[in-house]
């Protein structure tokens, strides 16, 4: 909520929602960072140094961009798809975040240390559905709510000794999220093996889903007042394999296979990452 204006904030609290997320950059945000990428400029010394070099990466790294052109331009241009727009920003914040040596070794602030704050503000202000992560890479944003309450916690429960697996499942679950859909079908295996990882890194036994889900189902990680519980956690975690099979590429996909759904991945992730919410919350003693 911190990053929210006042407008937003009562359109959240008269509707309960910021309203439909795009995919597709609108012009309005292109405006917007081309403004950043401006006042960037004019954080001098190091700003405008920092500026020249990101016009510098982006001409070596567009066909479509030349140094001499205003990035605000190039940014709004019809020709620029919103690929091209989440390459520029991340070209943006490298360049801003990058310190600057001196010719006696010396290291200076970054130009604008926290960049990344005024364009995850931007994305969330024009509902552009992509966020920077902490390592300062776009993101496709399946659920904000989500990610905060659900793989945030995740990942910070995932740094226990005998759970490195699972962390790197996960976070490599993550990583194709974003990827577009060509890596859809590796985010549902790394996904799948996520929570496999995290299953045995729990104390259970077995090699795969079904096994591990009888497993849980026969442990005392699920209060015996529950009753019921065991048994619907058991099936969640087969239908999860069920829905997956059919589209990861764990087991080699056909040339026909249909392309996976986005919001197949979120789901799994998201249940992956509750998961390891709980089994990391039922084995915190141990």
């Amino acid at each position: 909520m911190a990053d929210l204006r006042y407008s937003d904030r009562a359109l959240l609290a008269e509707q309960g929602s910021l309203g439909p997320i795009s995919y597709e950059a609108p012009e309005a945000f292109r405006r917007a960072i081309g403004g950043v990428f401006e006042e960037l400029s004019e954080r001098r010394p190091a700003g405008i140094l920092a500026y020249m070099a990101a016009k510098r990466h982006m001409a070596q790294h567009f066909e479509s961009y030349y140094e001499a052109l205003s990035i605000g331009s190039w940014l709004t241009s019809s020709n620029t798809s919103t690929a091209d727009v989440l390459d520029a920003i991340e070209i943006l914040i490298e360049e801003a975040a990058t310190q600057l040596y001196g010719p006696m070794g010396g290291a200076s602030a970054p130009a604008w240390g926290d960049i990344a704050r005024r364009v995850n503000r931007l994305f969330l202000r024009y509902r552009f559905g992509y966020t920077l992560d902490a390592n300062a890479n776009v993101r496709r944003v399946g659920s904000p709510a989500l990610d905060e309450t659900i793989v945030a916690p995740a990942l910070f429960a995932l740094q226990r000794p005998g759970w490195e697996q699972a962390d790197r499942s996960f976070r490599q679950a993550i990583h194709h999220q974003r990827g577009g859909p060509d890596e859809r079908d590796d985010a549902l295996t790394a996904a799948t093996a996520a929570l496999e990882a995290a299953l045995k890194a729990a104390g259970l036994d077995g090699d795969r889903l079904s096994s591990l889900a009888k497993s849980l189902r026969n442990s005392g990680l699920v209060p015996g007042q529950l009753q019921g519980v065991p048994e619907a956690l058991d099936t969640l975690l087969k239908r999860s394999g069920a829905i997956r099979d059919p589209f990861s590429d764990a087991h080699g996909k056909a040339p026909d296979a249909p392309e996976v759904p986005a919001e197949l991945v979120d789901l799994s992730i998201y249940w992956t990452g509750a998961f390891v919410n709980y089994l990391a919350a039922t084995t915190s003693g141990e």
